[in-house]
């Protein structure tokens, strides 16, 4: 079933091609998407990239561009076309909840996976 949108919380994505993940639900993530998209030849999605507010408005501009960018890439190389992907990063500006906690800044260092209008 197609969802509007899948969430990707992520500490590190620092992949060329691929994010590298050892957490069970990083990798379930990106599969589940696959699926989705290998299933729906015709769907488009939007990638979005989202940090916390640790370091410059600058740097996390830059991380929140560069973890879109790395699942582009891994859908890229899985035989996903590139006219079906955007990618956006958003740095810091679009917290999901408060910056003042551990946990907050965790679940805001993220990847969303969007159907694109």
């Amino acid at each position: 079933m197609l969802r509007y949108y899948t969430v990707f919380n992520i500490e590190q994505c620092d992949g060329i091609t691929a994010p590298e993940t050892d957490k069970p639900e990083e990798k379930e993530f990106l599969d589940e998407n696959l699926d989705i998209l290998k299933k729906d030849p015709d769907l488009k999605i939007v990638i979005e990239g989202h940090a916390d507010y640790v370091g410059t408005e600058a740097y996390n501009q830059m991380l929140s561009e560069r973890r879109a960018q790395t699942v582009y890439n891994y859908f890229l190389t899985v035989g996903i076309a590139s006219d079906r992907m955007k990618t956006i990063g958003y740095g810091e500006t679009m917290p999901a909840i408060s910056n003042l906690t551990a946990e907050g800044r965790a679940i805001n260092r993220r990847i969303e996976i969007k159907v694109a209008k």
